[in-house]
Order: C-alpha cells, then sequence, then structure tokens
C-alpha cells in the first residue's frame, strides 16, 4: 500500500517519478521484534563474523537508528550487516561457513534474485511477503539479519542490491572501519557514516518522502 503519493517529472530521463511515503510492514517493526533481532546480531557478531575475514559494518536503517541516537528505528523490519567481497566466489564460501556453524536455533539461505545476500534468520517467530515491485513475492522472517555483500570495482565497492540503481561507493568511505553504539551494543560501522548513508538514502531527515524509482529520499519542502 503507497500512502500520500506525488509524481515528479525527471525531464533527464524524460518520464515521471513517484514520491511516496513508504509503508513497510507495520507488524514488522523493532519496536516489536527488535530484541530478538538485537539478540541474532549479536551471536553472529560475536560468534560467526570472527569465524569470516571479510570486513563487516552496520548499514542501511539499522546504521541510520544508531547513527541518529544509538537507538533502533521503530518501524525498520530487519538487522542490516554489509559485507565486503573481492569476488562472487566468496559468498558461496561465507554462506558454508555460517550454515556449518550457526547450531540449530537459527536457520540460513541465500538470496540471489532482488539481492545478493545471506538471510539469516529465527523460524519460530514467522514470516511475512515482502511489499513492493521487485521482490518476486519474496517472504521474510520476522527476525531476520540480513547480510548484505558489497562487491570491490577498482577502488568502489558495488552494492549487490538490484530493486533500484546499484549504489557505488568509494573503499575510503567504508574502511577503515569504526565502531558505532546501537541499543547498548557495539558494532563496526563504515569510516563515514553521514557520507555512506547519503550515499544509500539521499535526504536524512526524518520528514521526507520516499521515491519508489530511486529508493531515495528527499525534503518534503521539496514538494
Amino acid at each position: 500500500m503507497i500512502s500520500n503519493v506525488y509524481l515528479l517529472f525527471d525531464i533527464k530521463l524524460n518520464n515521471i517519478i513517484i514520491i511516496s511515503t513508504m509503508e513497510k510492514n507495520k507488524e514488522a517493526g523493532n519496536d516489536k521484534y527488535g530484541n530478538g533481532r538485537l539478540k541474532l546480531a549479536v551471536f553472529l557478531r560475536d560468534k560467526i563474523l570472527p569465524l569470516i575475514k571479510n570486513t563487516n559494518f552496520i548499514e542501511n536503517g539499522t546504521l541510520l537508528g544508531a547513527w541518529r541516537n544509538k537507538k533502533f528505528i521503530n518501524h525498520d523490519d530487519d538487522f542490516d550487516f554489509g559485507i565486503l567481497i573481492d569476488d562472487m566466489t566468496e559468498i558461496k564460501v561465507i554462506f558454508d561457513i555460517i550454515k556449518n556453524n550457526i547450531g540449530k536455533c537459527y536457520h540460513c539461505r541465500l538470496i540471489e534474485n532482488y539481492s545478493h545476500k545471506i538471510e539469516v534468520y529465527d523460524p519460530a517467530f514467522g514470516k511475512f511477503t515482502l511489499r513492493g515491485k521487485g521482490y518476486y513475492n519474496s517472504d521474510f522472517h520476522y527476525i531476520t539479519v540480513d547480510l548484505q555483500f558489497y562487491l570491490k570495482q577498482d577502488n568502489i565497492y558495488k552494492c549487490l542490491y538490484y530493486r533500484y540503481p546499484q549504489k557505488k561507493i568509494e573503499k575510503n568511505i567504508i574502511i577503515p572501519t569504526q565502531k558505532i553504539e546501537l541499543e547498548s551494543e557495539l558494532f563496526n560501522s563504515p569510516n563515514n557514516i553521514e557520507k555512506f548513508l547519503k550515499i544509500n538514502y539521499g535526504c536524512l531527515d526524518k520528514n521526507v518522502k520516499y521515491c519508489e524509482k530511486t529508493g531515495m529520499y528527499f525534503p518534503k519542502r521539496d514538494f
């Protein structure tokens, strides 16, 4: 469901861009499942990610909440890690390490349609269908940690997420990683958090509109 729709005419692309308030599944927010997601993320941070030599850091809505006030964003529906890779063959190697060490309480699966990522999840809390074009009616577990891959190309990393134009981020914006607090826990973060977030989101204000075509946010005052 899309509410408060605005239309912009993009002169460069000669087409209409839909601007709307992005509506997430109201039953899947961190206000309800945040504790379970944090528990899973801390388990991965302490027990699984040290087995993987690739650089990792929190990203997307998880990073945005930490950057704003060290808290989850209530309506966010997962926990996000980024993983840097030099070659696509590393994905299966990382997946096998996780699968072989994750134990019985959690499950994992490799996603290769709308994104190249690994979902680590707790099946006990159920799942829902992801909304929006380009998800291919994929299901998603309420307690999920996403491990999103970033592929190195020369001096940049390209995010392997395909629903929108792929984000390309300069190496020095991501590494060396720093530390950031989230819900009283410390996680790795990109080197330049604000630049990283602006590349991924556009406007970082809370009072924004969402562009369905680009996956970016714009200030409401622009409309």
